[in-house]
């Protein structure tokens, strides 16, 4: 019984682990998305002053949710 509940528990751990990891890889990539998205913005020759402020507010969002999930990562 006790080995039993010993393997349960240690395959709960394993598996929370597990989705820990998937979880920070998929914000990893949400947030390489985002950058993709500022960067071709920026790129676009047709920015107008709407487009500025949008591109700063979503370079603060990029750089807050990095340094979030900096935290956790580390």
């Amino acid at each position: 019984m006790k080995e039993e509940l010993y393997s349960d528990s240690n395959q709960n751990y394993i598996d929370a682990k597990e989705q820990r990891t998937i979880d920070l890889h998929f914000a990893i990539v949400s947030l390489s998305q985002r950058n993709f998205s500022v960067c071709m913005m920026i790129q676009d020759q047709k920015m107008q002053d709407d487009s500025t402020e949008e591109i700063k507010n979503m370079i603060s969002t990029y750089n807050e949710s990095s340094k979030e999930l900096e935290k956790k990562w580390y």
